[in-house]
C-alpha cells in the first residue's frame, strides 16, 4: 500500500507534502501566523505539486492557488 500512495517511489515524500499542506491550512485557520510560515509550509508544498504535476489537474491547481496565496497575502512570486 505505502508505495500505491508515494511520490516518485518515495512514501515519506507523501507524508511531507501532506503535511506541508496541513500545517499551511492550519496557520491560516488560525488567522495569526508570520508569512515565512506560509512559505515554507504551503506555498512550498503547492510549488512542488505544480512542478511535479504540471501537465495534470493537481499541477494547474497547484499554480493558481500559489497565485491566489500570493495576491491575497502580499507575497511576491
Amino acid at each position: 500500500m505505502e508505495e500505491l500512495n508515494a511520490i516518485d517511489g518515495d512514501p515519506g515524500l507523501r507524508a511531507v507534502v501532506l503535511g506541508g499542506l496541513k500545517a499551511g491550512r492550519e496557520l491560516i485557520r488560525a488567522g495569526a501566523f508570520k508569512l515565512y510560515a506560509i512559505e515554507v509550509t504551503l506555498i512550498e508544498a503547492l510549488k512542488f505539486l505544480a512542478k511535479r504535476y504540471e501537465h495534470a489537474a493537481i499541477g494547474a491547481l497547484a499554480s493558481v492557488l500559489i497565485s491566489a496565496l500570493a495576491s491575497h497575502l502580499g507575497i511576491p512570486m
